[in-house]
């Protein structure tokens, strides 16, 4: 259940899963798909955001389903949605997989904020990046756990192989490159100041739900 699983990656008492961090534009929801979906007038979102892929989708599900990962978003639809849309993102969906998280919003290069939370998160041992964006987003220790998609057809079957063979690698001394000074303190002020707002949110939940 994805806010159980939220909840023990919150307060760092997490297993040592496979993590995927996620991109949404570009790896996803891809103009490839949305393009005759708008040529035809029809809808190409919902009350979340742009539709995603179904085909992309499903190469998504195929990594999860071999590797186990848990999944970690870095998208900047965390600048819109809290963690508890994402939530209902991935019930209404019907989205594979287990969400972990999501990233801090603490900087402009989205590297930073994938060491920041791995530096949160000092047990996870293999990860892979999922995103359209060049290298130039990421640490140069970063760059061997990169799967860089086409942008305009998002994640393909080639990506596959690709994403599982780097999930079997350990990432211990491998990516720990720093984040500038200014960055970190921005960084830690902010995961405590989110990660308050993100507890709160989910605790009023279930506190909701548990109510006759």
């Amino acid at each position: 259940m994805n806010i159980l699983s939220v909840i023990t990656f919150m307060i760092g008492k997490n297993p040592d899963y496979p993590i995927i961090f996620l991109d949404f534009d570009g790896v996803l929801s891809t103009d490839n798909y949305l393009d005759p979906i708008r040529a035809a007038n029809r809808k190409t979102e919902d009350c979340f955001g742009r539709l995603f892929d179904p085909k992309c989708v499903d190469f998504l599900k195929r990594i999860v389903e071999i590797t186990d990962a848990r999944i970690v978003i870095t998208s900047s639809w965390k600048n819109y949605l809290s963690i508890f849309k994402f939530i209902l993102l991935w019930q209404f969906r019907k989205m594979p997989g287990t969400m972990a998280e999501i990233t801090p919003k603490c900087s402009i290069y989205r590297g930073n904020e994938i060491d920041v939370w791995l530096t949160k998160h000092i047990n996870i041992s293999r990860c892979v990046i999922l995103d359209d964006m060049d290298q130039l987003q990421f640490q140069e220790e970063q760059s061997s756990h990169l799967v860089t998609t086409d942008h305009f057809k998002g994640l393909q079957t080639e990506n596959i192989q690709q994403a599982i063979a780097i999930l079997k690698t350990n990432i211990k001394n491998s990516m720990s490159g720093p984040v500038d000074a200014f960055d970190n303190k921005t960084c830690k002020v902010s995961i405590l100041f989110h990660g308050l707002i993100r507890l709160n949110l989910v605790t009023n939940s279930i506190l909701r739900r548990k109510t006759p």
